[in-house]
């Protein structure tokens, strides 16, 4: 499994799939990332 966060800074974006992915069916997701900000006590 892959997992990459990333700050895009345009519309496009390459990866590299590995080559044991090659062939086989693989989800790719671009979804919002929320920060869960720790609250001080």
């Amino acid at each position: 499994m892959l997992r990459e966060i990333i700050t895009p800074q345009s519309d496009e974006y390459m990866i590299h799939i590995p080559k044991e992915y090659i062939n086989t069916k693989v989800e790719i997701l671009v979804l919002p990332f929320a920060e869960v900000k720790e609250e001080k006590k």
